[in-house]
């Protein structure tokens, strides 16, 4: 099953929608993260596997499986948290402060989803997109690749560009 995390980025937040076959699950909202060099990035697109890890204070979570083994988590955001935590956090709208309880039933919704495709034994991946900028040729042409729930796609341009 392959998700798809349409986000904009902007100098300390990152804003997006995680989509599956052109339904919207979830709002998110992405803090930078420290890399090893002591600068702030944002997880890079591209295609990466969900797993579930277990920590003690928090249960099971769902975190990408990054490259170098770097795991980015997602997460609800909750107290205590700091911007430079990083990670993906659902929420259930965007606004300018993070509503801790909205938070939380956002993740919970959505670790649900997840947990139940693979508890059927499906593999989870997220396909994360940046649009906005000038990687994508717009918005919609991006967004069509989840409609189609595949691999491939072909961008379909109007012949009749007005």
């Amino acid at each position: 099953m392959r998700l798809y995390l349409f986000r904009r980025l902007f100098d300390d937040v990152g804003q997006g929608t995680i989509c599956w076959k052109g339904q919207q699950l979830v709002k998110t909202v992405e803090f930078p993260y420290t890399d090893k060099y002591g600068q702030a990035s944002f997880i890079p697109e591209g295609l990466y596997p969900l797993h579930r890890k277990y920590i003690p204070q928090l249960g099971w979570n769902i975190e990408l499986e990054g490259d170098g083994g770097n795991a980015h988590p997602i997460r609800s955001f909750d107290r205590g948290m700091t911007v430079q935590y990083g990670g993906i956090h659902p929420v259930l709208f965007h606004m300018d402060a993070i509503q801790l309880k909205e938070s939380r039933i956002a993740y919970q919704n959505f670790k649900q989803f997840i947990f139940n495709q693979m508890n059927q034994g499906d593999s989870v991946h997220l396909n994360i997109i940046t649009y906005g900028t000038t990687r994508r040729v717009d918005d919609q042409l991006s967004r069509s690749m989840a409609t189609t729930d595949s691999d491939q796609w072909e961008p379909v341009f109007s012949k009749n560009p007005a």
